[in-house]
């Protein structure tokens, strides 16, 4: 029991070395996510991957407000009638606006809360004159980890948010979501540099 007080305490020590958020400080950050299936009874495959990169600026200790761009893109297999296997790709890009609310910014080690508003386009890699719009709204929580002064790791998983989507095909009425998302693809990692 003494050991692990111990480590324990020590733990404590190190995570609350030092102040790493404070009011006025900016940051450049990219966050980055991939995703990939191999279905091997269909012997079809489909990846995704997506890139952000963004800035932000630390209003108060606590709260950063911030603005990010959207890069990503797609690829699936899928058979046609002949038995063929066809791959589709697909691109996105978009902009985003977001607030981050950090529950401890005196640690190295801090947990955060990000709300966010996203606006992207997506088309398929082809000749098609096809695209869609989408608007999201989403919070999304996640730990950041200062490895030195000016360098942290970040981490994110899982997203409860509402999605509306529309295309520009004839008669697209457009769709909307609302739902809470825990599966693997929605970690992303990024990295953070301290201006």
């Amino acid at each position: 029991m003494k050991k692990i007080t111990l480590a324990l305490s020590l733990l404590l020590a190190v995570s609350f070395a030092n102040a790493q958020f404070s009011k006025g400080s900016t940051y450049v950050s990219g966050g980055l996510g991939f995703n990939s299936d191999n279905n091997k009874n269909t012997e079809l495959k489909s990846s995704n991957y997506n890139f952000s990169p963004s800035f932000s600026y630390l209003i108060t200790s606590n709260w950063a407000v911030g603005a990010k761009l959207n890069f990503g893109g797609t690829s699936a297999d899928s058979k046609d009638s002949s038995g063929k296997t066809i791959t589709k790709k697909g691109s996105t890009t978009g902009i985003g606006v977001f607030g981050r609310y950090y529950f401890t910014p005196a640690n190295k080690f801090s947990l955060f809360a990000n709300i966010g508003l996203d606006y992207n386009t997506s088309k398929p890699n082809s000749s098609v004159d096809y695209k869609s719009n989408e608007m999201s709204f989403g919070v999304t929580p996640g730990i950041n980890y200062f490895v030195s002064d000016h360098f942290s790791i970040e981490a994110g998983f899982g997203r409860l948010g509402y999605t509306s989507t529309k295309s520009n095909a004839s008669g697209d009425k457009g769709s909307s979501s609302f739902g809470l998302n825990l599966d693997l693809s929605t970690i992303s990692f990024g990295l953070n540099y301290k201006l």
